[in-house]
């Protein structure tokens, strides 16, 4: 993630208490990632994914850089990369 805006949102009271006991128990997590990890994960779940919200997902999750975007690998974009094939390169598997 190379370019960052900043929002300003107003969430209930109920769901900032959540966060902040979730970040209390999860230092390695901050509320940017959070926000990020759960904004696109909704809009991969029911807006019009791309490549790039699947990236920020993911970065968010493994708070790792990902892969160089499949230009640099060789492949088109039209060809789609497997979650094996991510998992490969990051050496999970």
């Amino acid at each position: 993630m190379s370019t960052t805006i900043s929002i300003l949102a107003d969430i209930p009271e109920e769901l900032h208490d959540a966060l902040k006991g979730y970040l209390d128990t999860h230092p390695d997590w901050d509320q940017d990632r959070v926000f990020s990890a759960a904004l696109s994960l909704f809009l991969m779940q029911y807006g019009k994914t791309d490549r790039r919200t699947t990236r920020v997902y993911l970065d968010s999750l493994f708070k790792r850089e990902l892969p160089p975007p499949a230009e640099d690998l060789g492949r088109t974009v039209s060809q789609p990369i497997s979650f094996l094939d991510c998992f490969k390169e990051f050496n999970f598997i």
